[in-house]
């Protein structure tokens, strides 16, 4: 029977660790993607769980079990599946409420997930309180499910990271999960019908109220060892979620900050602990000095947790040699996985012994099981969120992720030694003590992690400076609270943003050499098309080129909302006043934008966003549908949206979603190039949009405005209209069938997380999105200019092409213009042809 109740724990946390993976992510598309959004949910769900094992014991009560377990198991199922398409339409709901605060959220969020969470948390104990009933097999049994249990957890993480989400999306792994609930209610009842499950012969009597017979027949004061392990259970839980925390920090450098790269540390996480479990399992029952066990493990928990710090300082190395591995996707995603299951092997399988060795010891007999089991497993859930939050809100912003980790592993050493007193042994004692002082100095001396080395470690493809393998200086490091922020430089003349090592601006020094074109264009198009704008909402603070160029122009109020204030901090420390946020009408707040947008009033005349990358997992929701209708409904009439993607680290298939996705939320629109920094802008709005030249050359030649333009090299209308690449209706022909991006099957993120780690092989030319630019982009502007004005238009964009010698986009100019003016096309033709000057073809665009 343990054996079925095996199968059934696995099939069970598989389905727990994939409805919380994906319940956290649709809970953030609503509450919001900050870090302490994040806490809230995952707070929420732990203390249900907590909830649900203190609760437990009640049930265990029962004498049907089994049956408890089996109706536990199918709520699980109903709820999880009723709650998927609540959390799909939660924003309506979220929207309509008259206020918000972190407390309502928590509250709000708890009772959402009530139902499901407490039965889960009761659910294990429940179960081994039917199956575990025999004297001398407590412990053994105890640490057979909850290796079981935690197995199925492993194997959650990695189904829903790697396949799950990636084949079938959030809806999807959430009613793979629900199958795996209704499976078990459907074994269970076949298997009790023929008699498997039946519960074995009960333990004999309980000793006396003042002793309690442990699992091989021993005698130990119930007072004593029972605190004792509570306090284990309470210190590890608080130390496994909060180094589990650190190490993710530290780690996702070396993974990616990608589905597949947290998938990978959970996975690691997880897996370590079932085996530490599993070893243990069979000793357990044999143990005749558990106090001396608990110390001794603790100690070696506390030197695993110094150790692995200091192989952390080792993943700079290793990171340089993932990088220069050749081959494609797997073979680099196996090398990241051994690496980190390398460093976390350690603490994580001691993590796993400890818990079932603590759990027999506070537990006791098989009466105990029933009693105590559930408020073990609710200790050390409340003190694992306590870790999780104290960990992300209080000791990594301020102190940092090394000062983290050697205080967890300071606190199990110094646990270790207030329980040492209870050992017999003199011997024993005197070389726990030794070894605990040891430990302390190892903490003292030992190798600090370094993120300069880490960061300066990492390799983008198409980030040439850091290909070289030159390291950059350091103007700005700090660890965020959703990120490590720095701000590096490789020639002392530029300096790029970055977080996690992933560029998110590149900014000019001195201001001499002019701010990003991109990021200037994203505000300034918007601005230039509307007829009146007054007010702006800004997704992401960036380098703070957007705001600066929107700054320069007369807009009234300019709302900027940046999740990482960190960032900010970064830009104001290393640029000072041209951070552009000492002007009045600007509104500097630090909230997740798609948040912000859903419970704020709206009416803006342009929305422009720079979010981070589309395949990081925290900024990929600002790329689908979901969040480009939120957008389009905070628009004012007349309203204009500007939205940031980028070419590198891009296919054609993701190209032409994400394309098809924003055009088919906006009517009206166009798309700009900027090839040579790999960035297209999307422009798009509920109504026509038109392009006036005299509103252009007005516009731009107010003084701010020009002087940002000719920085970039933007002289004119002229200089600003030859970087359009496709109008709307060539867009939505471009991408016809293609799916598109929701929040459901987060294409983006998945399709180009498993592009980031073939890094070097490069895509097949069917897959080339600058080959689809170049062969595509075209000079369609009759849907936006005045009736009978395309061929001006189109002859003033071929002369300049001409003239700059841009001699492909020039006959694109010059194909469009014949189809209004045959003789202008061939005259201006001819003048192409007479320049008779090749220049130096671009790699990308080859002639």
């Amino acid at each position: 029977m343990t054996g079925l109740a095996a199968l059934f724990l696995i099939l069970s946390g598989c389905a727990a660790l994939a409805y919380q993976v994906v319940w956290v992510r649709l809970l953030g598309l609503t509450l919001g993607s900050t870090a302490a959004s994040v806490s809230t949910v995952l707070a929420a769900f732990f203390l249900g769980i907590a909830l649900g094992s203190a609760l437990a014991p009640r049930l265990g009560a029962r004498r049907d079990l089994l049956r408890v377990y089996l109706t536990l198991e199918a709520v699980i199922g109903v709820s999880g599946s009723i709650l998927l398409y609540v959390l799909l339409d939660l924003d309506r709901l979220i929207a309509a409420l008259p206020f918000e605060h972190v407390a309502f959220e928590f509250t709000f969020t708890f009772l959402l997930l009530l139902v499901p969470t407490v039965c889960m948390g009761a659910s294990f104990p429940v179960l081994a309180s039917h199956v575990l009933r025999r004297p001398g097999q407590i412990g053994s049994g105890l640490g057979l499910l909850y290796a079981a249990n935690t197995a199925g957890a492993v194997i959650g993480a990695a189904l829903s990271g790697f396949w799950l989400i990636p084949r079938w999306g959030l809806d999807g792994a959430n009613l793979v999960a629900a199958g795996l609930n209704f499976t078990i209610v459907a074994l269970g009842a076949a298997f009790a019908r023929a008699g498997f499950l039946s519960p074995p012969g009960e333990e004999p009597p309980s000793p006396a109220p003042d002793r309690i017979a442990l699992p091989a027949g021993r005698a130990t004061s119930r007072p004593r060892d029972r605190r004792a392990a509570l306090l284990v259970l309470a210190v590890t839980g608080f130390s496994s979620i909060a180094t589990e925390v650190g190490w993710t920090k530290y780690l996702v450098l070396f993974t990616g900050g990608t589905v597949y790269g947290f998938a990978t540390i959970l996975t690691v996480f997880l897996a370590g602990i079932a085996l530490g479990s599993w070893a243990v399992r069979s000793r357990l029952d044999a143990i005749e000095r558990p106090r001396t066990w608990l110390v001794g493990g603790l100690i070696a928990l506390g030197l695993s947790l110094l150790l692995t710090r200091g192989a952390l300082t080792f993943l700079p190395d290793a990171l340089e040699l993932v990088n220069g591995m050749e081959g494609g996707r797997v073979p680099r995603l196996l090398a990241r996985f051994g690496v980190v299951a390398a460093v976390l092997s350690a603490p994580t399988l001691l993590f796993g012994a400890l818990f079932p060795l603590t759990l027999s010891v506070y537990c006791g007999g098989a009466t105990g099981v029933r009693s105590h089991l559930g408020r073990a497993y609710a200790v050390n859930t409340v003190a694992g969120v306590l870790g999780s939050l104290c960990a992300g809100f209080w000791l990594i912003p301020r102190y940092g992720t090394n000062a983290l980790l050697t205080a967890t592993a300071l606190g199990t050493l110094l646990l270790a030694l207030l329980l040492v007193s209870g050992i017999p042994s003199p011997r024993t004692r005197f070389a726990a003590v030794t070894t605990t002082l040891v430990g302390c100095a190892i903490a003292w001396i030992g190798p600090a992690l370094s993120f300069e080395e880490l960061i300066g470690a990492v390799r983008y493809p198409w980030d040439e400076a850091a290909r070289s393998g030159v390291r950059p200086s350091f103007l700005y490091l700090r660890e965020g609270r959703t990120g490590v922020i720095s701000v590096v430089t490789y020639d002392g003349r530029t300096a790029r943003l970055q977080n996690n090592g992933l560029n998110e601006s590149i900014v000019d020094l001195d201001g001499t050499g002019g701010d990003s074109l991109t990021e200037s264009l994203l505000g300034l198009v918007p601005w230039l098309l509307h007829e009146d704008p007054r007010s702006c909402f800004v997704v992401g603070y960036g380098g703070g080129v957007t705001v600066r160029a929107l700054e320069r122009t007369d807009l009234e109020r300019i709302r900027v909302v940046e999740l990482e204030p960190t960032v900010v901090e970064a830009v104001r420390s290393v640029w000072g006043a041209r951070s552009g946020l000492d002007d009045e009408r600007i509104e500097l707040v630090y909230d997740d934008a798609r948040h912000d947008l859903l419970v704020g009033e709206g009416g803006y005349d342009l929305v422009v966003s720079q979010p981070s990358h589309p395949w990081l997992a925290g900024a990929s929701p600002l790329f689908t549908e979901e969040f480009f209708r939120l957008v389009r409904s905070r628009l004012s009439e007349g309203g204009v949206c500007g939205q940031w993607l980028n070419l590198f680290n891009m296919d054609v298939t993701t190209l032409r979603s994400l394309t098809a996705t924003f055009y088919a939320v906006f009517p009206h629109g166009f798309t700009l190039a900027v090839p040579e920094s790999g960035d297209l802008l999307f422009f798009g709005s509920r109504y026509p949009i038109r392009i006036r030249p005299d509103l252009l050359e007005t516009r731009m030649t107010s003084p701010g405005v020009e002087r940002t333009l000719s920085a970039c090299g933007i002289r004119d209308r002229v200089d600003l209209l030859r970087r359009f690449a496709w109008s709307r209706r060539e867009a939505v022909a471009l991408s016809a069938g293609s799916r598109r991006n929701t929040d459901r099957n987060v294409l983006s993120e998945v399709r180009l997380a498993a592009l980031n780690l073939r890094r070097d092989a490069a895509p097949p030319a069917a897959e080339d999105p600058y080959a689809f630019l170049r062969d595509h982009a075209s000079f369609d502007l009759e849907p936006l200019v005045e009736a009978g004005a395309a061929p001006r238009v189109l002859t003033e964009v071929a002369e300049r092409l001409i003239e700059l010698d841009e001699r492909r986009d020039a006959r694109s100019a010059l194909e469009r213009l014949a189809h209004f003016d045959v003789e202008q096309a061939a005259v201006l033709e001819e003048r192409l042809v007479a320049r008779g000057r090749a220049r130096a073809p671009d790699p990308r665009f080859p002639e």
